[in-house]
């Protein structure tokens, strides 16, 4: 797969090639897949237009807390209508500045949790300095 304007986005299902074992049987699963990629995609942009770090964390933080769907959504959470066994939630979001090499990760959903900056750099060399 190629990025679109520059961007590509990971589904949670095939998109470019399915295996030819899986092919004949297979359809994306959960439901979400089917509006997953084209919802991030388009948050997404607005972080090209975003003036530094923070308004680009910002905005990727309000991609990936989109609930078209809820609670089968981007950002997903526990469907309190199946039993608890069959639930499932986002379990962490994460967000690498790659012009600043700085890793953040929110330990649950983004839409409630807020980004902790991980004490290291990307580009720290093996003896941490740089």
């Amino acid at each position: 797969m190629y990025p679109e304007d520059g961007i590509l986005v990971h589904g949670n299902h095939y998109q470019a090639f399915i295996p030819p074992q899986l092919a004949a049987d297979y359809r994306p699963r959960p439901v979400d897949s089917l509006y997953r990629v084209p919802r991030i995609r388009t948050g997404l942009r607005q972080a090209r237009t975003a003036s530094g770090g923070d308004a680009g964390r910002k905005a990727i933080k309000d991609a990936f807390s989109d609930h078209f769907g809820y609670p089968e959504s981007v950002c997903t959470h526990p469907d309190e209508r199946t039993d608890e066994i069959r639930q499932w939630s986002t379990v962490l979001h994460n967000c690498i500045d790659l012009t600043a090499g700085e890793y953040y990760v929110a330990a649950g959903n983004p839409c409630t949790e807020e980004y902790q900056l991980l004490p290291w750099n990307l580009y720290d060399g093996p003896g941490g300095d740089g």
